[in-house]
């Protein structure tokens, strides 16, 4: 299995791809050449006509690696479909010093006694039924090339023809080149949470097959242009090693040369969900600038992509791997086109990643999703207004002691229960259609939002609200800290959670200084905590009983150094410093 150092060279291209082939060759000659005499066997050796990379190279050295097989043709001199005997096809293993030897030691190839021949060369060694050199041979990439075996059973290398050869001792030397093109992916991962263990790296939107002419060792072209066949296919570059370090992985893979679309998606990383507990899996994708690209034959295409808090940045440049010729170009690059946490949603409902946020459509943006998962039915997500808090001191949760609707929200008496509660929009629903006097669900000072797949602001239910905490502030351990304090105490009014405002705060307020600038906030935190007056109140919309409901307070210190009052059950006609967080609901549109 390729772990995270995945870039490969040359010379290892064809070893495991000969496990399935058979060992066997048939004799196909058209033309046999006369008895040789004894000591004139064919001898060849290999080597590269250049050398390789040593950093993130298998082997080192011009040579072959042991056990590589390489198809061989040997014709009369000026004929590219008259072999001689057991001369079509023939399999030879390298021993790793430059030797090649008969895999079928019972069906040696001799020179003749009189004239001379053309030998012609590749590698990986292909089950193809060849009667001339001079037709085009289909060669296809394996869509899986995260094992070093099947990367080296994708690098397909033609030797040059080594035409008037004459009856001698000596081996003769098949000089190879590579003939596809090789795309190597560094990536620095620079997002705080982010785990790259297990992710996996794929190459996207090429077609898998190449076709040769085996005497010319050109590749097939249109309007001089190499071109690919086959249906477009996925290509797994690596499956990243969770042993491995990080924060920096690579990976490698071969492709057919072609040229792809302007903007089609061409890297996508996809972060595994057991590293990332807190945000679950991730997609990244890199995609092509606006000209397009055509990949060269025997070119190798350096990749860095940086993945940073907001954006995942990707660039083409940097140092040439012995053994291909190196391409340089930029790219552009950007996140999933599925909205994911920590994107942008405008107020007309479309959504923006954070690498595109631009002064032009800063004005626009009116909330970061801090949820993919829906509670409610007809959405998708949730996202919080990028203005935070609405106002102080004056929003009364409700009027009245009742509850908005007991029958279908009963009173929750444990916290446990409510950090499960999801029925925000459904309550601001209810209290919209049947009751007046709850002032702080209107959320009349949101931004206003005019998208037909946008839902109306609404209170975050208390679940709602960890989700806020544990996604955008990433925080994993929120739930099962509540559960266990809440086990070990008679009380459930009042738990207080020992999370340091100072890790999770600036990484949820971070989305609001993104686009409102330097001191902007979605959560705010002051006071000791010591009364309500002296703390961050932010209300839910879950209710304890009648009148009662759940709420969140972030005092800045207090003496036990538990920084965050994570909930409190509170009066709900109460109105000192009571403040109100407004999310909405959405769901993805396609145009």
């Amino acid at each position: 299995m390729k772990t995270n150092k995945l870039f490969l060279g040359l010379a290892t291209i064809a070893a495991a791809v000969f496990s399935f082939s058979s060992c066997s060759q048939d004799e196909l000659s058209t033309a046999k050449a006369e008895t040789p005499d004894p000591g004139q066997e064919i001898l060849l050796s290999t080597n590269f006509s250049t050398t390789r990379s040593v950093a993130q190279d298998i082997q080192t050295g011009t040579q072959i690696v042991s056990g590589v097989q390489v198809g061989v043709f040997v014709a009369t001199n000026g004929s590219t479909s008259s072999f001689v005997e057991n001369g079509t096809n023939k399999a030879y293993t390298a021993d790793g010093n430059g030797g090649l030897t008969a895999v079928d030691t019972d069906k040696k190839v001799y020179y003749p006694k009189t004239g001379s021949v053309d030998i012609y060369a590749y590698a990986p060694y292909q089950s193809w039924n060849v009667t001339d050199v001079n037709a085009d041979q289909d060669f296809t990439v394996q869509a899986d090339q995260s094992s070093d075996d099947n990367y080296k059973a994708s690098d397909l290398i033609w030797a040059t023809p080594q035409t008037g050869q004459a009856s001698t001792t000596d081996a003769l030397a098949l000089p190879f080149v590579h003939k596809l093109s090789k795309i190597n992916i560094t990536i620095n991962n620079e997002r705080d949470g982010l785990s790259l263990k297990g992710a996996t790296v794929y190459i996207l939107n090429t077609k898998p097959t190449a076709t040769i002419n085996l005497k010319t060792g050109e590749l097939k072209k249109e309007s001089d242009v190499v071109v690919a066949s086959g249906d477009v296919t996925t290509i797994t570059a690596a499956t990243l090693d969770a042993g491995e370090s990080e924060p920096t992985a690579t990976a490698s893979a071969v492709i057919a040369p072609q040229t792809l679309a302007a903007g089609a998606k061409f890297v996508k990383i996809v972060t595994s969900a057991t590293y990332n507990t807190t945000e679950g899996s991730t997609t990244l994708y890199a995609k092509l600038g606006t000209g397009g690209k055509t990949f060269v034959s025997g070119n190798v295409y350096k990749y860095t992509v940086t993945i940073k808090d907001n954006s995942v940045e990707l660039s083409l440049g940097g140092t040439t791997l012995s053994g291909w010729t190196e391409n340089e170009e930029s790219l552009d690059a950007e996140d999933s086109d599925t909205p994911e946490v920590g994107d942008y949603i405008k107020k007309d409902g479309t959504f923006l990643k954070g690498s595109a946020i631009t002064d032009d459509n800063k004005g626009d943006i009116v909330a970061v999703i801090f949820s993919t998962t829906s509670h409610d039915s007809g959405y998708d997500g949730y996202a919080v207004s990028i203005e935070g808090k609405l106002s102080t001191n004056n929003l009364a949760w409700c009027t009245s002691s009742q509850f908005i609707n007991e029958t279908t929200y009963p009173g929750i008496t444990k916290l446990s229960e409510a950090i499960s509660d999801y029925t925000g929009l459904g309550k601001k629903t209810a209290v919209s259609s049947s009751y007046t006097t709850y002032p702080a669900f209107e959320c009349s000072g949101a931004p206003t939002v005019t998208g037909s797949n946008l839902s109306a602001w609404f209170i975050p239910s208390m679940g709602n609200f960890i989700e806020i905490i544990e996604n955008l502030g990433k925080q994993s351990n929120i739930r099962s800290t509540i559960t266990a304090l809440e086990e070990s105490t008679s009380s459930y009014n009042n738990i207080s959670v020992s999370t340091a405002l100072s890790t999770f705060l600036p990484k949820i307020n971070k989305y609001a200084e993104d686009v409102k600038g330097t001191g902007s906030v979605i959560i705010t935190a002051s006071g000791d905590g010591s009364s309500d007056g002296n703390c961050f109140q932010y209300v839910t919309s879950t209710e304890k009983d009648a009148t009662n409901m759940w709420m969140i307070k972030f005092p800045a210190q207090n003496a036990t150094n538990q920084l965050i009052y994570l909930s409190r059950a509170a009066s709900k006609t109460g109105t000192s410093n009571r403040n109100v967080l407004p999310i909405i609901a959405y769901k993805v549109t396609t145009e």
